[in-house]
């Protein structure tokens, strides 16, 4: 069977080059919500197991998909997704190490998409995988190693499958991929939506399509295949009528020989014994004969797709004895270590961490004196305030919620510091990894004394945490003098939330801790109840509930002219500042919340607040 050249590489790619597997992930995307990944040194098969919308892959080449799609995105390309209905991807990342393919592999493309001939195959391979990724023991990646190559097997497979069938209208291709699922899942239970998933249409299209190709439903051709191969069992082999009930599919060998006598006119012993001429397949009377005609024919183009499937040339992908690393190998902490106690269990990591890489908390480690080397560039350009604490910009690893694992490898951090549990089994594989989930310390001093215990630094976080008290006294006294009777203040975020005006409590995010916790202002009774009942530290309201939760101060994340927002349905300024008095909060500056940025944000705030104010 003939490959494209992209699958052709990327078949040498996969049987020539050490494979190590950096993340695997299962993503749901809501109608209009946008999906983006790649762009870096590594690569991704991505799988489409539901929905509909339209994906860009690389620059220029653009698929519409509704139903199950399968992606490869190479090193260096991007994909571009656009969900238009709920929509379900697997996605599993990987790279080659010790090669470089914005050199090696800049003449040539391995970006692939293609409807997949089998629906449930593939997408039993991701979840199998998706299921095994977090076991790091030895063992555990050994199996893990076993499923990625038959995986990818499996993808490429189908890939030349679909090369194969591409003159096929979509509507073949619908009821071979059918067909073939019957023939390959004789011996168990098969639904008829696990025939429309794998078909990549709805249970009664499907009904329809055979109806109108087959004069005969769906179910009435998987008896009729059953029967089939029971014949060619019974004349071939000495199995008795129990092993071939379950070899088609059948519980007993009583039910089994009421369906074959049904079908055929003659027990299955009879038949066994007697060289009569029976019906093929057991059509009925009322099937025609061309429909009948067609029926075999599909089914002889399905078993032959099998067939080529299984009788790959040696170009095709093989597990191979001598497997590459999957997983980093045994991860090798130079000096002196210790072990520390986290929510994903004891860890051990180096006694004085010198190469940290962090996915969110940068302010947390500037603030004891440590530079990490690596951090998502959607938080280092939106920090303005700790553009004091930098000795040397780290390198970007990616946006924050976009991880790139492959730039984490080439840092060869010793240590990385992660929010996100989700992630652990990725950054474990690279090097010693602690989730620091920083809400669930109880305050931002805690968050200090267990961040500073965690990577040697306890001195200084103590140094730190009595300096914070002391500017934190200074910034209230400062306030209490300025406003001599209480005033109430609102954080609010217009642009947040399209159709509504976001309120911001004492929240992990957008200024609510410097606003609520360092600064200790009073919000508006009425948002605190809100906020109290829904148990949450933010609430999106609507113009009518808007006014009533606004306090005497309003203070408005601003957003710079990069963002294009230009306007905010429920977000009426002029009217705003006739009966409050706003102060426009630079958004870049009040996006961290880590307790450095809490408190530099609280500082300037404070130089806000207490110069005459300007009314709107």
């Amino acid at each position: 069977m003939r490959n494209t050249p992209s699958a052709d590489r990327l078949i040498r790619d996969w049987n020539g080059l050490p494979a190590r597997l950096l993340d695997v992930r299962f993503k749901r995307l809501e109608a209009d919500e946008r999906f983006r990944f790649g762009g870096s040194s590594s690569a991704a098969f991505v799988l489409v197991s539901s929905g509909k919308g339209h994906l860009t892959l690389g620059k220029e080449t653009a698929y519409s998909f509704d139903g199950a799609y399968a992606i490869h995105i190479s090193c260096r390309s991007e994909l571009a997704l656009i969900a238009e209905h709920e929509t379900e991807l697997y996605l599993f990342d990987y790279t080659f190490p010790g090669t470089n393919c914005m050199n090696e592999y800049s003449k040539e493309s391995a970006d692939l998409a293609f409807a997949p001939s089998d629906l449930l195959e593939l997408k039993r391979s991701f979840d199998l995988l998706l299921a095994q990724w977090h076991g790091l023991k030895t063992l555990d990646q050994l199996r893990l190693r076993s499923h990625l190559y038959e995986s990818v097997h499996i993808f490429l497979k189908q890939q030349q499958e679909s090369e194969k069938n591409k003159t096929a209208n979509p509507e073949d291709r619908r009821v071979l991929r059918a067909l073939r699922y019957m023939i390959g899942h004789l011996s168990r239970t098969v639904t008829l939506a696990e025939l429309a998933e794998t078909a990549g249409c709805g249970t009664r299209r499907l009904s329809q399509l055979f109806r109108e190709r087959f004069e005969r439903s769906p179910l009435q051709v998987l008896i009729g295949i059953r029967m089939r191969q029971a014949k060619k069992d019974l004349k071939s082999t000495s199995a008795n009528l129990q092993q071939i009930a379950e070899q088609v599919g059948y519980a007993n060998a009583y039910s089994f020989s009421r369906q074959f006598k049904q079908s055929f006119g003659l027990s299955p012993e009879q038949y066994r014994r007697s060289d009569a001429s029976v019906h093929r397949l057991g059509e009925s009377d009322s099937t025609s004969a061309s429909a009948s005609a067609r029926l075999l024919s599909d089914l002889q183009a399905a078993e032959n797709i099998g067939h080529e499937a299984a009788c790959l040339p040696a170009a095709e992908v093989r597990t191979k004895h001598s497997s590459p690393p999957i997983g980093a190998p045994d991860v090798i902490i130079p000096g002196p270590t210790r072990t520390v106690s986290t929510v994903m269990g004891n860890i051990e990591i180096p006694d004085r961490p010198r190469r940290i890489v962090t996915d969110w908390s940068i302010g947390h480690l500037l603030a004891l004196g440590e530079q990490p080397i690596g951090a998502p560039s959607t938080l280092t350009d939106n920090a303005g305030l700790l553009d004091a604490y930098w000795n040397a910009a780290p390198a970007d690893i990616g946006r924050h919620n976009e991880i790139s694992y492959a730039r984490i490898i080439e840092l060869e951090p010793d240590l990385i510091l992660t929010w996100n549990r989700e992630a652990y089994a990725s950054y474990a594989r690279i090097a010693p990894t602690l989730v620091f989930e920083s809400d669930h310390c109880g305050g931002m001093e805690n968050e200090m004394h267990r961040l500073g215990q965690w990577i040697g630094r306890k001195k200084e976080a103590e140094a730190w945490i009595r300096q914070a008290r002391l500017r934190t006294y200074n910034l209230r006294s400062r306030l209490a003098a300025r406003f001599a009777k209480p005033a109430t203040f609102t954080l609010a975020d217009p642009y947040w939330c399209d159709a509504q005006v976001t309120l911001i409590g004492n929240a992990a995010y957008r200024g609510g801790r410097a606003v609520y916790d360092r600064l200790n202002l009073s919000s508006p009774s009425s948002l605190g109840r809100m906020l109290a009942g829904s148990g949450q530290d933010y609430a999106r309201v609507g113009e009518s509930e808007l006014e009533a939760n606004l306090g005497e101060w309003v203070l408005v994340m601003n957003y710079d002219a990069s963002h294009n927002l230009t306007s905010a349905p429920q977000w009426n300024r002029e009217a705003v500042a006739r009966r409050h008095r706003i102060v426009d909060l630079p958004w870049n500056r009040y996006f961290q919340s880590d307790p450095l940025s809490s408190l530099l944000q609280a500082e300037e705030l404070t130089q806000m607040l207490d110069r005459p104010f300007s009314p709107f």
